[in-house]
């Protein structure tokens, strides 16, 4: 047997309303202080010059980690241009199925073509790119070298 729940008395529903009705009141609150503190003449925090230039921080690697993340780079794009034109081959076999068409030599031979293209592009590209000795970017490289996959 299930174990019964009891409704919550009404007064703590509207103790909870209350709670969560003052919270969003103090949020704004807090952002009109803000926004004139910001808008004011006077030198504050959050108008001062040192604050709107905030240092932009830039992530740096170890020459050969930065080698094998622009080699990855080059796959990712690569293998991009592959799947466009594996798309546009794709529609015109769906046509050519569609209207009962024999399916045009020339993209039969651009296929081939794409097959041997994107055999090559992992043998060469993806698989000849070591992740594993590299340790300042490392976890980069292996995200980008599984396409995003941990």
């Amino acid at each position: 047997m299930a174990p019964c729940i009891r409704p919550q008395p009404l007064r703590s529903h509207f103790e909870q309303e209350i709670l969560a009705l003052e919270q969003q009141l103090w949020r704004l609150r807090s952002e009109k202080a803000r926004e004139a503190l910001r808008d004011s003449d006077e030198p504050n925090y959050l108008n001062s010059p040192k604050r709107a230039a905030a240092p932009t921080v830039q992530r740096s690697y170890s020459a050969q980690s930065q080698m094998a993340i622009d080699d990855l780079a080059v796959v990712s794009d690569e293998a991009a241009r592959l799947q466009r034109t594996s798309e546009q081959a794709e529609v015109q076999l769906r046509l050519a199925e569609r209207f009962g068409e024999p399916v045009d030599p020339a993209l039969r031979n651009q296929l081939g073509q794409l097959y041997g293209d994107a055999t090559k592009l992992v043998e060469r590209g993806l698989d000849g790119t070591n992740t594993a000795d590299l340790v300042s970017g490392q976890q980069r490289s292996t995200v980008q070298k599984c396409g995003g996959r941990s």
